[in-house]
């Protein structure tokens, strides 16, 4: 389950609607249980360490 949600805000975030993402998210899982604490820490590991970290921080800030 956890990987459907993380392939999905992947999908959002990959193509510049994080914050989309996150009101998705809120959306179907709301409030901030410890495992989706710890869901989001991890995500955003994964994406620090991604070979596409910089495109994700410039589609984070792009303000077109």
């Amino acid at each position: 389950m956890l990987s459907a949600v993380a392939a999905e805000m992947n999908r959002y975030a990959y193509t510049g609607h994080a914050a989309a993402g996150m009101n998705w998210l809120e959306t179907v899982w709301p409030g901030n249980d410890a495992i989706k604490v710890q869901f989001l820490a991890k995500l955003r590991e994964t994406r620090v360490k991604s070979a596409f970290a910089d495109d994700l921080r410039m589609l984070a800030t792009d303000t077109r």
